[in-house]
């Protein structure tokens, strides 16, 4: 009895050592400020993504004005050390994963969470750090306060919210939402008056249409001049953050009084017409090229060259507007501009043959025979078709 009673415990130690391995992977918890962080990587610079979680957190303050008090609104973030551990986490909760980080939200606050995993070798904020990351942040935050917000706010907000900038809180570069945006307000088939937008709820407009349209609104209301729109913004949370700390109205509720605060301002008579002024302002990243392009092949390089400035601004990282500016600093003579343009065209990943035979261009013009004879030859070996004969009659006009 005694030997069949030791070879079950050890058979019961063994299970439970397995089951011990299983969740080996101890969970850390860690504070900071409103952030409760529950996590299993000890590598992880939790301190880093805590201190800039936060400083995120205060931008959205800056934008919404609600109560940063940690102790009654604190956010719960789960960080799963992998993807398929993030995967098997949301198919145990909501029976199915997401392509991208989820804000799960229950009728209580206090019950939802952040669900991250680190992306890359990195173990800080960068590993996280990204549209998602700041869209579910602040999707997280928005529902800290109010359990419905209005459709416009929520989706407005967390599309502007996408490329803010975690040192500063300034747009960082270009809206992905501009171009569809305008597109869809110039449109008489898919624009919507402003009055439409603020009254939409789920389901009255599709997302598609919707979405973008929020985004310009709230664009418009935090970047034009006319500051009445700014004052209704900040009333608007004013109004939606409620005394005991958590606003349980329904969407419809919310969207309602929202909309009656901005019927009565009668300034806003004329907001369609504002709101249209503005996003038909605002240039995008194709109007701008196309502009600068048309300018450049007619001979106007100052003006083309304003353009594709700003080009480059939107879309850092676009070749073509360097190459227009490369081309246009050249035909107004500006040398060494023309292939400064040029190098910064090639590490934006243009055409390497195109750019090394303009590049050897700029050189010739200037008589550093050298620096041309190097870069032609380079054209030529990368696109030997369309290089060749050019090279070669080039190389035979200069001197030895």
């Amino acid at each position: 009895g005694e030997r069949r009673m030791s070879a079950r415990t050890i058979v019961l130690l063994a299970l439970f050592a397995v089951i011990a391995q299983g969740v080996s992977a101890q969970t850390i918890e860690y504070r900071c400020g409103n952030y409760r962080f529950t996590y299993e990587d000890h590598e992880l610079d939790i301190e880093s993504i805590g201190t800039s979680f936060m400083a995120l957190r205060a931008h959205f303050t800056e934008l919404c004005g609600f109560d940063p008090d940690p102790e009654v609104h604190f956010a719960s973030v789960r960080i799963l050390p992998d993807r398929s551990s993030f995967d098997r986490y949301l198919e145990s909760r909501i029976g199915e994963t997401r392509n991208q980080y989820v804000f799960l939200k229950y009728g209580k606050p206090e019950l939802s969470e952040l669900v991250l995993y680190p992306v890359g070798e990195e173990k800080g904020y960068e590993a996280f750090a990204g549209p998602s990351l700041n869209r579910q942040l602040f999707l997280q935050y928005l529902y800290g306060y109010v359990l419905e917000p209005p459709v416009w706010l929520r989706d407005g907000f967390q599309a502007w919210v996408e490329n803010l900038s975690v040192d500063d809180g300034d747009q960082d570069g270009y809206s992905p939402w501009l171009e569809t945006a305008k597109n869809y307000a110039m449109d008489p088939e898919k624009s919507l008056p402003v009055r439409s937008i603020l009254l939409a709820e789920t389901g009255t407009y599709e997302a598609a249409r919707l979405y973008p349209l929020s985004w310009a609104l709230v664009a418009f209301f935090l970047q034009t001049e006319r500051t009445g729109y700014r004052r209704f913004l900040h009333e608007t949370f004013a109004v939606l953050e409620s005394p005991d700390g958590y606003n349980r109205r329904t969407q419809e509720e919310n969207t309602r009084i929202v909309h009656e605060r901005f019927d009565r301002t009668a300034r806003f008579a004329s907001a369609d017409e504002d709101f249209m002024n503005w996003i038909s302002g605002q240039k995008t990243f194709t109007e701008l090229l196309n502009a600068g392009v048309a300018a450049y092949t007619s001979g106007r390089y100052a003006e083309a060259e304003k353009n594709l400035v700003r080009a480059t601004e939107l879309q850092k990282n676009d070749p073509l507007p360097f190459y227009y500016l490369g081309l246009s600093a050249y035909a107004s003579g500006d040398h060494d501009d023309a292939r400064m343009w040029y190098l910064r065209a090639l590490d934006n990943g243009a055409d390497a043959a195109t750019v090394h035979w303009a590049i050897s261009l700029t050189a010739y013009a200037v008589k550093d025979w050298q620096a041309a004879r190097l870069y032609m030859e380079k054209a030529r070996e990368l696109n030997p078709s369309r290089y060749t004969e050019k090279a070669e009659n080039l190389l035979r006009s200069m001197p030895e």
